[in-house]
């Protein structure tokens, strides 16, 4: 549900964030094929028209993202598959000469964005039935977006912790075994034999 949205927000994925392409792919078959059914039915177009607009475009999109992912792959610049895009806001203020921290990405990602779907959201309550069941659909994108990005931080915490753990049993392995050179056993060597040869 996220994906809908961070189509139009961040660019430049790793291929692992869209690796559940099978499900996106399903998802946007269902509404190329709802929009069609509402495109015949002036009635159902008329209630769900943003929607089916909305729908197509993020489809595109996600297409279109997809396809980049795999020419940076081929060429050897992709970014960590991993990743989950660049947001625009974040490319705004690099070109601002504004630094960019982890911190300022996290915030943006957990705070930002979904509070500027949910800001679009509540805007559209106000256009109308024709953009009604969008707005829904944004309001319920807002928080699935918070959630997921909640997600993300959670195990990147984790991640480093467990780093973190690693290397101190690491140096604690090596600090508990100092043993010198002299506390070694010295090598055994057998005296030379000398034979005589055989004609």
């Amino acid at each position: 549900m996220s994906m809908t949205v961070l189509v139009f927000l961040r660019s430049s994925f790793g291929y692992a964030f869209l690796r559940p392409k099978s499900i996106f792919l399903a998802g946007s078959w269902a509404f190329i094929l709802f929009s069609i059914y509402a495109w015949n039915e002036p009635a159902v177009w008329r209630t769900n028209k943003g929607l089916c607009l909305f729908g197509c475009t993020s489809a595109t999109l996600y297409m279109f993202h997809l396809i980049s992912v795999y020419v940076t792959e081929v060429r050897d610049t992709a970014t960590h598959d991993n990743d989950s895009g660049t947001p625009h806001i974040l490319r705004l203020l690099s070109w601002l000469k504004t630094e960019t921290t982890s911190e300022l990405r996290n915030l943006v990602v957990m705070v930002v964005e979904p509070a500027l779907v949910l800001s679009a959201a509540l805007i559209l309550r106000l256009g109308g039935q024709a953009v009604n069941n969008l707005s829904s659909w944004l309001i319920y994108t807002a928080f699935a977006m918070f959630l997921k990005e909640g997600i993300n931080y959670w195990l990147q915490i984790r991640q480093r912790k467990r780093y973190r753990d690693a290397m101190n049993d690491a140096e604690e392995g090596f600090g508990s075994g100092n043993t010198s050179q002299a506390d070694l056993p010295a090598p055994i060597r057998k005296a030379k034999v000398k034979r005589q040869r055989v004609w």
